[in-house]
């Protein structure tokens, strides 16, 4: 027993110092690959001191489908996120609306606000992170960059090319929709379709009471509202049109702007393939053109 005492001891000691060595090259790895890699593409920042500090009186609020759809500048914002949840969205709305600036604002109402992983998901602390304007620390650590930390790791090691960092940005081809093969794009859309399939009940959700809550507020503040239901390609559609939920939502969503006066905008179906760059985000020439159009009939 006195014999495998010492030899126990190095086990442990090795295991510590293992572990140690591999925390300490994970976290100062973290840290450079978001620094070198993510930071250089990343918005969050931008839009953030734009949101605390701007001058803009027009503002957009949304998911992904917002961030690519719509090119900001000339009085408009663009403050929507990848993966927000209604949550996050409706936050960023009262903080906006209560700091006084909004005058017309573009806020999406999409299906997918009431699926289920974007009703269960989280996002408070993305919110505190994006209106707090002391945040800071290691960036890793940072809500919107630590949710995705180990994709970011899967795509440097995929393709180490990617740590050239802020100069390989100019490389980046813009994708296409029409340039995907049809089973790609069936594959595509049954995985974003049934990801996004609204939860039943929907109507009577207490995010549904936020959500006319949060659009009265804004209304009894002043603003403008324009709500939108921003265009996807058409087999997103397609496979969309085998779940009835995704037209009722729809039309839910035209009968609660007829309700409170807003102006309502169902582009659903609007755009043809050629402007998205996947079966339900828009690519540079569809977010150019469906950024006049909102403009021209939310009259910002």
């Amino acid at each position: 027993m006195s014999s495998s005492t010492p030899s126990s001891r190095r086990f442990a000691l090795a295991f510590v110092t293992v572990f140690f060595v591999s925390a300490v090259i994970f976290v100062a790895g973290s840290e450079a690959l978001i620094r070198v890699y993510v930071a250089p593409r990343d918005t969050f920042d931008a839009r953030k001191n734009a949101f605390l500090n701007g001058t803009e009186t027009s503002a957009a609020f949304g998911d992904s489908r917002v961030v690519s759809g719509l090119v900001d500048g000339d009085g408009l914002a663009n403050f929507a996120d990848t993966g927000a949840g209604l949550d996050t969205i409706l936050g960023k709305l009262d903080a906006y609306v209560a700091m006084g600036r909004g005058r017309r604002i573009v806020f999406q109402l999409a299906p997918q606000h009431f699926a289920l992983y974007r009703l269960s998901g989280g996002g408070k602390d993305e919110l505190r992170e994006f209106l707090d304007p002391n945040s800071g620390g290691l960036q890793f650590l940072r809500p919107h960059y630590r949710k995705y930390l180990f994709d970011y790791w899967a795509a440097v090691l995929r393709d180490p090319t990617l740590l050239r960092g802020a100069e390989s940005v100019k490389k980046d081809i813009q994708p296409r929709l029409v340039d995907m093969s049809s089973d790609a794009q069936w594959r595509q859309a049954n995985i974003r379709v049934q990801l996004h399939i609204p939860v039943a009940g929907y109507a009577a959700t207490m995010e549904m009471r936020r959500l006319r809550a949060a659009l009265k507020r804004a209304q009894d503040r002043g603003v403008d509202l324009c709500l939108v239901t921003f265009p996807v390609g058409g087999t997103y559609r397609a496979v969309a049109g085998k779940f009835p939920i995704f037209a009722e939502i729809r039309a839910f969503y035209k009968n609660l702007a007829a309700g409170i006066g807003a102006t309502h905008l169902d582009l659903w179906g609007a755009y043809d393939d050629r402007y998205f760059a996947n079966v339900d985000h828009l690519n540079q020439d569809g977010s150019r053109r469906l950024t006049r159009e909102i403009r021209r009939r939310c009259q910002i």
